[in-house]
């Protein structure tokens, strides 16, 4: 993903959260890659839930002016060995972003980033770092900035050749994961603020900023291309 994307024209040509998932879902098996559900497209204030799903039966049309989060999840297919990739990007559609969706953008994003510095120090440093403390990194500047109650889940999970695989748990809200983040292993770090409300109101919407890390020996590291503003779409 990039911060500029094509739009195939919004509403106006039926475009629907359910419709691009299948889209996604084309895209993915192409390339020969597997998934268990998924992945989530969520607009509007669909994106202020955080366990969204759409179906065919609920899905919410994509309009010009629509805030949008996509959460996508894949590994090799046919491959036991292979390890899952899972990131979440948000963008806006047929417009600019408001100066509010800048600034819980800019407050996750920089969230995210305190995880990864944390956990990177550390590494570098070959000092020991739990679960428990990476989380914290993003939940306290969340807090500073005034939003802390609607950071409503743990920083990130464990990866492995399952999505949530057994080791450490970015995690200081949902449990308290002294178990530390070991060399060799693979993690999300996905901050998020979500706020629900009407489809008529702007302010609801929900941003997740999510990448993952490998942690080697010495150096930890994120995998993939970061977002660092919203995709105008």
């Amino acid at each position: 993903m990039g911060t500029r994307a094509r739009s195939g024209g919004g509403h106006s040509n039926g475009t629907d959260e359910h419709t691009m998932v299948q889209y996604l879902q084309e895209a993915m098996a192409r390339v020969g890659l597997d998934w268990e559900h998924g992945p989530n497209v969520s607009a509007g204030p669909n994106s202020a839930d955080s366990h969204y799903e759409s179906t065919a039966a609920s899905s919410r049309p994509i309009r010009n002016g629509d805030f949008v989060l996509i959460d996508i999840w894949a590994k090799l297919k046919d491959d036991p060995t292979a390890v899952w990739y899972d990131i979440t990007w948000t963008g806006v559609v047929g417009r600019e972003p408001t100066e509010r969706e800048h600034l819980i953008f800019n407050t996750v994003r920089d969230a995210r980033d305190a995880s990864i510095k944390v956990v990177q120090d550390a590494f570098a440093a070959n000092q020991p770092i739990a679960g428990w403390q990476a989380d914290d990194a993003s939940r306290n500047l969340i807090r500073k900035a005034g939003f802390g109650e609607w950071f409503t889940h743990r920083t990130g999970h464990n990866i492995g050749t399952v999505l949530h695989g057994n080791g450490a748990n970015l995690d200081n809200l949902e449990t308290h994961d002294e178990r530390l983040i070991l060399p060799n292993t693979c993690f999300s770090v996905e901050p998020g603020l979500y706020f629900p409300g009407r489809a008529s109101d702007p302010n609801a919407f929900g941003i997740r900023s999510e990448v993952d890390m490998i942690a080697r020996r010495g150096k930890a590291a994120v995998t993939g291309r970061i977002q660092t503003e919203l995709v105008r779409i």
